[in-house]
Order: structure tokens, then C-alpha cells, then sequence
């Protein structure tokens, strides 16, 4: 038989053959002269290893003759099973279906004939197949949550099937569903959450198992906002803060209400814009699915004054308190001339800058390798104006090193290029500004130490500088003299710099690290340097970083500060002088608006305005009037309406309303 008719028995869903044997002329019969076999097969598709059923008829009627069930092997027949003709001419018999797949070739023979062709059906066809079912479609969700499920049969049967969940050990029908030409769809609705389901059909004698394979659908909750907070804002300044969520099916749509003035929410999540006003603000957003599902929450957000005057205390020998004077002092002085001060960030152990209300950056301290910016190698004491630089929305500070942006999201260095930190492909010091080389789109920068970080509108961290310990989370040690993107941080909204040390921030809000580790500044549960980004340990809902010299810390949604790192000094706020390779709580700090890192203690401004310290004191770098260690944080004397704290290595800066 040629192959297509072997194709065509194959995909029948039954088969009925009639052969009427030939005598051979002069034989001798004592039965009449032919004998028709009509054999069925139902189905003529059967699953490996199952029963199936053949039955048919002999005419004319031969009660109790025997015949012989045989199959095809190479190009022999061998004998598979034997039965009998009933008193009414019929005959039936059951054969497991063979565990090989592909085309079963049968006859039927009868045994008492002595002629090889007397007696002898046409050939049957079977195709044995490894699988029934085939589901094509493993829960497609709907806004009620119903799962749909479609696929075939390759039985080609008719009737309905079944979809099932296990429950415990159990499996329960959830919804059945019409065959249609051996196809199915079924749909039935599934509370949120991972269900375990099949297919099956019941077959009776024919097919024993008639199920398909398992398999997991999950039904998503509804979306849930997981941002806690906001990170805080600076009137007339640009923001930028991204909203996250869970659950649900992506992409998603934010709506929202009760922005600050100057301020917008993007379909996509992104709150942005310029504040025009200080205050705190309550959001309503609501994160909605693609299927319509929506959750909504409410989020602090707040923006701060403009400008206020700036505050220093702690060592003075280079002029770093900008007060005019050369003596350390453990109690708050006002940095001559700046009262419209925005931003105050410390210099190392040498001096300290203030980004100002105009976008304009002042210097003083010590001016080694031209740290003050000002064109000249010259010391001061006193505020002096950073040369050419307008425009700008951040200051930050590096060993001997000062960096701004600008709202156009450009970044600017001025200092020591000694390990290529200005990001201007160079190693030589400037002791004016220089732009860092094709870098735009910045939102966010930090310093670490040698190294420089710059965050980006797309979410992206950038680095640039000395690359000692792998403080660049490029998966190197070596230094470079322009930025390049670290490429296993994304979706990060802040980054933070220690010494050889940087931090991200995720909009998971998880916390990430990098670089120098020998106190455990990277939290993650070692000593060990990293050369690459890895997650610290135990944070989940964390609002704003921030980096010490040798220490990490972190502001919780609930106004709580976590510190880890470096402790010999009481550094970590814990009431003990023992190191932390993993964070641990601050005692007693609640209320938190604002956190910074110093070279071995911390700082923090309350909401309520107050600034609080912790750690080593030998300079009065505590600013609560005396020069005794601290392991627990203590109120830095006089300031109130605080809104900006930073921290040097012996020394404080804070800026408040007056």
C-alpha cells in the first residue's frame, strides 16, 4: 500500500474494511467458499500504551471458528492475539496500544483455514501518538480574573472535556467545554495567585488517561503603589521622582492628585517639574493595569525653602568652617555671608561649598590643586564665588575636588584630576571648572571619594575617576578618565558616594553597593570588595542614601535611619563601637527628613527642623557643644529649622530658615 493511504488510515477516527477472499480455483472447501471479515477499529488514533478495542462481523456465519489477530513486523506477520467467533458471527478483541508511536499495521486471520489467503482481512491502520492533548494557551487574564485555556486533541474525538485544578492531592473539574473538529477552549474564572491545571477528557474502554500535561497559570493581584515616599524637593528647583508598583499585568497608567504647585504626574510614573512653593504635600495616585484592575495610595511629598543660612562647627585649621577665623569650634557658627544658601555639602577634611539660590556655587577651605575653583591656589577662609558657574541644581564633594550639575544635565569639576575624576579625559588638576566629557541627561550626582557618579533621566548610573577597590561597579580596578555606564544598575532615582565606595537607590527601593569594604561599608554581609553592584542586605523601603567615608546609611518611608560600616567611634548610631558588615538601626532616630555621611560619624535634620549627630567628636565635629565620642545621636546645639545637614571628616555643616 502506497504511503499517502497509509497517511489516510492514520488520520481517520475510525475504519471499517470488507475483504471478500478468493478461493484459488480446484480447491477443496468444507466451509463456504469465502469467508468476509468486517473488522472496526474505533479510534483508528490511539494514545500510546492504552486499550484499544477492535470488533467486527464474519459472513457467513461461523459460530466458534478461531482467528488470529496479527501485525506487520518488517515484512513478516506476526501474531499478536487470538479469539473466537461468537454464536452470532461476531467477533471482538482488546490489544494495548504499543509504546513506540507512528503506524500500527493489523489483520485478522483465520486460524482454521488451511489456505494462507482464506479467511483474511484487509489490513487495519493504527497510528499510536504520545500525546492527547495539546494546550496552546496557558491563562490569558481578563479584568474578573478568568483564565483561558485552549488546545487540541489528537485523538480527534468528540464530546467535551475538562479543565482541572489540583487541589491538595485532589484533582477537581472547574469548567468543561465542547470539542469542535478535536479542539477545545475553555474558560473559568481563578482568584489571584499560582493554580495548578490540566486538561482531561474521560474516556471510557478506549482510551485510559486521557489527560494532558499540567501546568501553572497565575492570576496577578491587583496592582499595589510600593513607592513609601517621595524624596524631597527644593523650591524653584527641577524634580524628578519615579513612582513603582507591583502586581497586576503591564504596562501601567498613574494618575494622581494634590501635586505641589509647578509639579505633574506622567502617565508612565514620573513625577516631575519645578515646585514654586515650600510645603508638604499629600498625593493620591492610583496605579491602574492593562486589564483595568487599579490600586491607590497616598505619599508624602515635600518641598523646601528656597534658601536659608548656612551653619558649620568641628576642625577649622584650613578655614574649612568658612567663618573667617582658623579655630575648631563644638557649637554652630554661621559661614560668613551665606544666608541663601540651597545646598551645603562638606570637602573632604579641608573645606566645604554651598550651592546657592542664584545657581551659583560658593567655596572656601583650602584651595590645594585649586579645590576652591576660584583660578587661584589661594586659601580662604571665607565664601568665595566658584568661576563661571551658573545653573546649577547639585554640589558635591571629593578629596580635594569639587563637581556641580546643571539644569541643562551637565556635570562640572574643578580640583584634582590626579586619577581622572574631572571626567575631561585627562589627569591634570583644573583649578577652574571643566565639563565632564559627553555626559548629559544627568538628574543626580555623588562623589566617591576618587570616584564620580552621575545618575541619568533613563535611570542609568555613569562613572568615572579612580577605580581602586572597584569603586567604579565596572567590574574592574582600573581608573577612567571618562564616564562610562555601570551596566547592571538600572531604575535607579539616587546614588550616593563613600570613600572608594558608591550607592544606588532603585525604585524598588532596595540599595545597592560597590567598591572598598573593608569595614563592610557595602552591607551585604562581607569584608569583601566588589568590583560590581550588589544588594544590601536587608533593605526594602528605603527613601534616600546617603555615603560616610567609611560607612553607608539610609532613610526609611517611616523616618528611620539605618548605618552600616565603620564603627570604632559609635559611627553607626547603635550604641556600640562594634563594625556592621549588614545595616542596623540608629537608636532613638525618628522623624528624619535628611541624612548625610561624615568621615567617621553621622548626621541627620528632623522634620521638625532639629539636627542630630553621631560618632566621633574630637574636634567637636558633633556640634553639641563638647568633644566627647557619641554612640548614640545627640542634638546639635541652637540650630532649629534645619533643612540640609552634611558632613566632613571632622566636621559639620547644616543650613536652616534663620
Amino acid at each position: 500500500m502506497r504511503l499517502h493511504h497509509l497517511l489516510q488510515w492514520a488520520v481517520a477516527a475510525s475504519v471499517s474494511t470488507t475483504l471478500v477472499s478468493a478461493v484459488p480455483a480446484g480447491a477443496v472447501v468444507t466451509h463456504p467458499a469465502a469467508t468476509h471479515f468486517v473488522v472496526h477499529v474505533s479510534p483508528a488514533t490511539v494514545l500510546q500504551g492504552t486499550l484499544v478495542t477492535f470488533s467486527g462481523s464474519v459472513s457467513p456465519r461461523v459460530p466458534g471458528v478461531p482467528v488470529l489477530v496479527q501485525r506487520l513486523v518488517g515484512k513478516t506477520w506476526q501474531t499478536v492475539a487470538h479469539e473466537k467467533v461468537s454464536a452470532a458471527g461476531v467477533l471482538s478483541f482488546s490489544l494495548r496500544a504499543p509504546r513506540p508511536t507512528g503506524v500500527w499495521v493489523l489483520r485478522v486471520v483465520r486460524a482454521s483455514s488451511s489456505r494462507a489467503r482464506a479467511g483474511v482481512s484487509a489490513t487495519l491502520h493504527l497510528r499510536v501518538v504520545a500525546k492527547a492533548f495539546a494546550v496552546t494557551a496557558k491563562g490569558r487574564n481578563t479584568p474578573d480574573q478568568r483564565v483561558s485555556v485552549t488546545g487540541v486533541v489528537s485523538l480527534k474525538a468528540t464530546g467535551s472535556v475538562y479543565l482541572q485544578q489540583l487541589t491538595g492531592k485532589t484533582w477537581r473539574n472547574l469548567a468543561s467545554g465542547k470539542l469542535t473538529h478535536a479542539a477545545y477552549s475553555i474558560s473559568a474564572k481563578l482568584a489571584p495567585g499560582s493554580h495548578r491545571l490540566r486538561v482531561a477528557r474521560l474516556f471510557t474502554r478506549t482510551i485510559a488517561g486521557g489527560v494532558s500535561k499540567s501546568f501553572s497559570v497565575i492570576v496577578p493581584t491587583s496592582p499595589a503603589v510600593t513607592s513609601v515616599a517621595l524624596l524631597p524637593g527644593m523650591a524653584r528647583r527641577p524634580y524628578s521622582a519615579t513612582l513603582s508598583a507591583t502586581g497586576g499585568v503591564e504596562p501601567y497608567t498613574w494618575t494622581g492628585a494634590g501635586l505641589p504647585v509647578g509639579l505633574s504626574l506622567s502617565a508612565s510614573g514620573v513625577v516631575s517639574g519645578t515646585p514654586t512653593q515650600a510645603g508638604t504635600s499629600t498625593l493620591t495616585v492610583t496605579v491602574a493595569d492593562s486589564s483595568g484592575r487599579s490600586g491607590t495610595a497616598s505619599l508624602a511629598l515635600t518641598v523646601r525653602a528656597t534658601a536659608g543660612t548656612a551653619w558649620a562647627w568641628g576642625a577649622n585649621d584650613s578655614g574649612q568652617l568658612g567663618n573667617g577665623m582658623a579655630t575648631n569650634t563644638s557649637a554652630p557658627s554661621a559661614v560668613t555671608g551665606l544666608t541663601d544658601a540651597t545646598q551645603i555639602v562638606a570637602a573632604g577634611s579641608s573645606g566645604g561649598y554651598a550651592l546657592r539660590a542664584d545657581g551659583t556655587v560658593a567655596a572656601w577651605g583650602a584651595n590645594t590643586y585649586g579645590a576652591l575653583g576660584n583660578g587661584t591656589g589661594v586659601n580662604s577662609n571665607i565664601p568665595v564665588a566658584v568661576t563661571g558657574l551658573t545653573g546649577v541644581t547639585a554640589v558635591v564633594a571629593g578629596i580635594f575636588l569639587g563637581q556641580a550639575l546643571k539644569a541643562d544635565g551637565t556635570v562640572w569639576s574643578w580640583g584634582y584630576g590626579g586619577a581622572s575624576q574631572l571626567g575631561n579625559g585627562t589627569t591634570a588638576n583644573s583649578i577652574v571648572p571643566v565639563q565632564a566629557t559627553g555626559l548629559t541627561g544627568v538628574t543626580a550626582i555623588a562623589s566617591g571619594g576618587g570616584a564620580t557618579y552621575a545618575l541619568r533621566s533613563d535611570g542609568t548610573v555613569w562613572s568615572w575617576g579612580s577605580g581602586t577597590a572597584g569603586a567604579l561597579g565596572n567590574g574592574t580596578t582600573t581608573s577612567s578618565a571618562l564616564p562610562a555606564q555601570i551596566a547592571s544598575l538600572s531604575g535607579v532615582i539616587a546614588v550616593a558616594g563613600g570613600q572608594a565606595s558608591g550607592y544606588a537607590l532603585k525604585s524598588d527601593h532596595t540599595v545597592w553597593a560597590w567598591g572598598w569594604n573593608a569595614y563592610g561599608q557595602l552591607g551585604d554581609g562581607s569584608f569583601t570588595n566588589r568590583s560590581v553592584p550588589v544588594q544590601v542586605q536587608g533593605l526594602s523601603d528605603v527613601t534616600a542614601i546617603a555615603g560616610g567615608y567609611y560607612a553607608g546609611l539610609a532613610l526609611h518611608a517611616d523616618g528611620t535611619v539605618s548605618d552600616w560600616g565603620f564603627n570604632q567611634y559609635g559611627a553607626l548610631g547603635n550604641n556600640s563601637t562594634v563594625n556592621s558588615n549588614v545595616p542596623v538601626a540608629v537608636t532613638g532616630l525618628t522623624g528624619v527628613a535628611t541624612i548625610a555621611g561624615g568621615g567617621q560619624s553621622g548626621y541627620a535634620a528632623k522634620a521638625d527642623g532639629s539636627a542630630w549627630a553621631w560618632g566621633h567628636d574630637s574636634v567637636g565635629q558633633l556640634g553639641n557643644g563638647s568633644t566627647t565620642d557619641s554612640a548614640v545621636p545627640v542634638a546639635v546645639a541652637v540650630l532649629r529649622g534645619v533643612f540640609a545637614v552634611s558632613g566632613g571628616n571632622a566636621s559639620g555643616f547644616a543650613i536652616n530658615l534663620g
